[in-house]
């Protein structure tokens, strides 16, 4: 009896198994799609120029004396920044 018991328990547990849990003893995942990674990448691309156009350029900002300035060209909500924004999100 023990034998059908843990014949059973053995079944209850492989039926719960799914591909998730294969991949992952097998240390890999699920391939991400194509519009995932070129989301995540446009995001990665997007923050980069606002660092390096935006954030590296304050200082220089600073020189100018001037009362109201903003960053990103057209403003804060300039299309690069909105886009990447619209990326990190879908991703």
């Amino acid at each position: 009896m023990d034998i059908k018991k843990s014949g059973l328990k053995a079944l209850r547990y492989l039926q719960d198994i799914d591909r998730d849990d294969v991949l992952e003893s097998l240390g890999l995942q699920e391939r991400r799609s194509a519009l995932a990674t070129t989301l995540g990448s446009l995001g990665i691309f997007v923050l980069g120029c606002l660092v390096g156009a935006d954030v590296l350029n304050l200082a220089l900002v600073a020189r100018l004396n001037a009362p109201i300035a903003s960053i990103g060209g057209a403003g804060t909500f300039d299309g690069v920044f909105v886009s990447g924004v619209i990326a990190v999100l879908l991703a």
